[in-house]
């Protein structure tokens, strides 16, 4: 955790999500904004409540570190942020990940096989930050904008040599409204395996597959909304729900900044009347505390059918488990 911390300060980072002292956390889970000092347990440590990062400083000993301070308003970034976005996804033709003429590098290739991806079904949500990509978008923007939007950092770039994956949020007209980065080598992935663009609010992802439909799946992150976008939820060899994508509506809210009342609260929204949720969150202490604080917002918000997904592993595994059985090559 303080090497992660130390290394996103150097970086010019304003978020990094870590792995939370509060409980025995796997999977990293406690979100800090560095610029704020401020830092929110998505498995709902604290009451879920934000609180100052100085608290767990003083309690492992390290000092506080300096505050960042960004030259622009947080807003102005976003705003950027979601004019790049656009951009990406309004010009397919030529920038989109698959079947455009720019192709997914062998690192992004890599990083899809190992979580048994496909790269055509995820390229609608799924970009790789190449050279390519890096030309073509600093001659539009230029470096100002793009340092804005949090996707060049003080030190080093994202793009280029070490690239990695940008995962597009969108709303429910499908208009981008955030994303995170995935790191896609294991010296990224040391440093933090997910990025949120600096000074840049995560959003939750997947609304734009939520308008109507009947099945309603959350998961702790991308990845895992992904793997079930993919291929539907499995439990052992059983499909729990049909993988028809005109039936199922899946959200990842790992990462979400603002209040996860406010996301499912949204979602709930959106769904068809009497939809059925699943909260498929990972087998462990953080979250099975994530699924007791979803499902008790659920049924906050009037929904009846919350069931929670049980199985050996998280999603991801299961499907690369799955794959596996079926002779597919797959290293989780």
């Amino acid at each position: 955790m303080q090497a992660v911390i130390r290394k996103a300060v150097a970086s010019g980072q304003r978020t990094v999500c870590v792995t939370c002292p509060d409980h025995d956390d796997e999977h990293p889970s406690l979100l800090v904004t560095i610029e704020t000092g401020m830092a929110h347990c998505l498995a709902g440590c604290r009451d879920g409540r934000w609180f100052p990062i100085s608290a767990f400083y003083s309690e492992i000993g390290i000092p506080t570190k300096k505050v960042l301070t960004t030259s622009r308003p947080r807003t102005q970034g976003e705003r950027d942020l979601r004019e790049v976005l656009a951009y990406l996804v309004s010009t397919e033709e030529s920038l989109r990940v698959a079947g455009g003429h720019l192709r997914y590098g062998n690192e992004v290739l890599g990083w899809l096989h190992q979580r048994g991806l496909s790269p055509e079904i995820v390229s609608p949500w799924v970009f790789d930050l190449s050279a390519r990509v890096e030309k073509r978008i600093r001659a539009r923007f230029g470096d100002e904008l793009l340092r804005s939007a949090g996707l060049l950092g003080s030190n080093k770039p994202i793009f280029g040599k070490g690239r990695q994956a940008l995962l597009v949020c969108r709303d429910e007209r499908g208009r981008p409204i955030g994303a995170q980065i995935a790191a896609t080598t294991q010296f990224a992935r040391d440093r933090a395996k997910y990025l949120s663009p600096g000074g840049i609010t995560p959003v939750p992802f997947g609304l734009d597959t939520v308008p109507q439909r009947n099945h309603i799946v959350i998961t702790e992150g991308i990845v895992d909304a992904l793997s079930v976008i993919q291929d539907g939820v499995w439990k052992g060899d059983e499909l729990v729900i049909p993988s028809d994508p005109t039936k199922v509506g899946v959200v990842g809210i790992c990462g979400v900044a603002a209040p996860i009342a406010g996301a499912l609260r949204r979602v709930v929204r959106l769904a068809a009347p009497g939809a059925r949720f699943i909260v498929a969150t990972d087998p462990d202490v953080a979250g099975d505390a994530a699924a007791k604080r979803i499902r008790s917002l659920l049924l906050r918000e009037g929904v009846r059918l919350v069931s929670r997904w049980r199985d050996g592993d998280d999603l991801n595994a299961c499907l690369c488990r799955r794959q596996q059985r079926n002779s597919f090559s797959c290293a989780c």
